[in-house]
């Protein structure tokens, strides 16, 4: 069993979904495979947009309008791949759209009546543009005449606990309803990535740029060898090739250096993409859909990895943007129990995940980074935690 992932540059335009479409139909000739597919590029930012621009711009924008931007979008496409692909039927397409669209204009119209979108809300609004791509991409496997299931990811992706926009998924739920569809049955499972659903069945989302971390809960969850993230670069470079113009494609990395890099601002994978393929020990490839026959990167457990000089020193250099450096300093900190728990403590309380912890060699400072825009709720909580320290100079204000 292999599991595939086309994130939204893939999925792109009429041309791009084919293309796609070309390389799933490859694969089928020798595996059952399951395809996760992201949102038409762009798609997602415009349904983020439409939120805030709903109550910034009162009265000089609509919800039919929103609508109209989005549903011109996927139109396009869709007249594209009714002029160039046989037996694709756009009528059945735009009937499996419409409900979609009526339901994105009546969010919008009910979080505009009531002066605010709650959580909920928005995440039903922001996993939108997954649930318009399959049924398009579907219409193109099946035009070709694969054997095709379309699953909703909603039944399958099954969260436990987190915020509704970053759910924790419930790994023993989703392998319990993915083995069913394990062995034999349809060669192609088209599923939407990005969205999940709570025990309840209410609807949660795996964070932004979720869509990897959906393919890799398919492949724990239909026990697959193997995991392809298709996208538009080779696979896995020592450093970012629009900072560093001759960084270099990494060949093969484990799943540990691959974490890394992802976590500190490599974007080839989404973060926790890797803990369920790591545990369950699946070969995972980062490729190209613009360049499919190029070998792109393999990440694999450690010990199957060949260095082709010795692994050396440096495998990789990433960076983050859009990150605050927050610092808790003060004479005070020196030698006191407990000064390190009370701030990141603290900083739980606010929600605010941390991505980097320092201590000077005095203990004159603890200094920690999270996202920019956390930043002022975090110093806020911080001042109000060691307020009375702060009173006695112990402890400078967080700056």
């Amino acid at each position: 069993m292999l599991v595939m992932k086309f994130g939204g540059t893939s999925m792109g335009s009429a041309e791009r979904m084919c293309n796609s479409a070309a390389i799933i139909r490859d694969r089928a000739r020798s595996s059952r495979v399951g395809v996760v597919v992201s949102a038409v590029s762009g798609i997602s930012n415009m349904l983020q947009d439409s939120i805030v621009r709903l109550f910034k711009e009162t009265g000089t924008v609509t919800p039919a309008q929103f609508t109209r931007e989005v549903k011109d979008r996927h139109d396009t496409i869709i007249a594209d791949l009714a002029s160039s692909v046989s037996e694709f039927s756009a009528a059945r397409v735009q009937e499996q759209l419409a409900p979609i669209y009526t339901e994105y204009e009546q969010l919008l119209s009910a979080s505009a009546a009531f002066g605010e979108c709650p959580d909920t809300v928005e995440c039903r609004i922001l996993g939108m543009g997954e649930r318009l791509s399959v049924p398009i991409m579907a219409e193109i496997l099946s035009a070709a005449g694969e054997d095709l299931r379309v699953l909703d990811s909603r039944d399958y992706i099954i969260t436990d606990g987190g915020p509704v926009r970053e759910a924790d998924p419930a790994f023993d739920k989703i392998e319990n309803a993915f083995m069913p569809l394990r062995g034999s049955g349809e060669t192609i499972l088209l599923m939407g990535g990005f969205v999940s659903s709570d025990v309840s069945g209410k609807q949660t989302l795996l964070g932004r740029n979720g869509s990897d971390f959906s393919a890799a809960l398919m492949a724990m969850g239909l026990d697959a060898k193997q995991l392809e993230i298709w996208s538009d670069v080779d696979g896995i470079y020592t450093a970012d090739p629009r900072i560093v113009p001759d960084a270099e494609l990494v060949h093969d990395i484990s799943y540990e250096e691959a974490m890394e890099l992802s976590f500190f601002g490599s974007k080839v994978l989404h973060p926790k993409t890797l803990t369920p393929i790591a545990s369950r020990r699946i070969e995972t490839w980062s490729r190209n859909s613009f360049n499919p026959s190029a070998r792109g990167t393999r990440i694999g457990p450690a010990d199957s990895i060949q260095y082709a000089t010795g692994p050396g020193p440096v495998r990789g250099i990433s960076c983050l943007s859009g990150v605050a450096l927050v610092s808790v300093s003060g004479a005070g900190l020196k030698g006191r129990r407990g000064i390190a728990a009370r701030v990141f403590s603290a900083v739980s309380r606010s929600g605010a995940s941390v991505l980097l912890i320092t201590q000077s060699s005095s203990e004159f400072t603890i200094s920690f980074c999270v996202r920019e825009n956390e930043t002022e709720t975090v110093r806020r909580i911080l001042n109000e935690e060691f307020v009375h320290e702060m009173q006695d100079k112990l402890v400078n204000e967080v700056s």
